[in-house]
């Protein structure tokens, strides 16, 4: 069976190890206005950045939970086949929907800065639904 669009099998365990790390650090970074030190830069030239002290643990934190997310949820199985390609296509579809119902209530629910962080949950948790879901139904068997 041809499973082009999957990752490398061996991707999975990296995925899992870095995923509650990067998961940790930005809810520190989003809840408690965690930053690493060694993460600040200066903008001198005002292309990318205003000329102002910038931190980038915010955008490791989210680029490296999406890589996690993504190493951990599309890597390969060690087998396979018909019945986990279909689990994964079921998964995706409900992790859509789910976001979907959850993006109209919060569009309905919430304004101002709480409207931005739910937005921010809701970038994360389609993959942490497919995620959750695609284990759960493997391990049923």
């Amino acid at each position: 069976m041809k499973t082009s669009f999957l990752l490398p099998h061996q991707l999975l365990k990296p995925g899992l190890i870095l995923l509650p790390i990067f998961l940790a650090l930005g809810l520190a970074c989003l809840h408690f206005d965690f930053e690493l030190a060694f993460l600040s830069i200066n903008g001198s030239d005002g292309f990318i950045f205003d000329g102002n002290k910038q931190n980038l643990t915010n955008e490791i934190a989210g680029i490296g939970l999406i890589i996690s997310l993504a190493f951990a949820g599309f890597s390969k199985l060690k087998h396979e086949d018909e019945r986990s390609l279909l689990i994964r296509l079921e998964s995706l579809l409900f992790a859509f929907y789910f976001n979907a119902c959850l993006i109209v209530v919060g569009t309905l629910a919430f304004y101002g800065f709480g409207f931005i962080y739910a937005l921010t949950y809701l970038i994360y948790l389609p993959f942490l639904v497919y995620l959750l879901r695609f284990w759960i139904l493997i391990r049923r068997g």
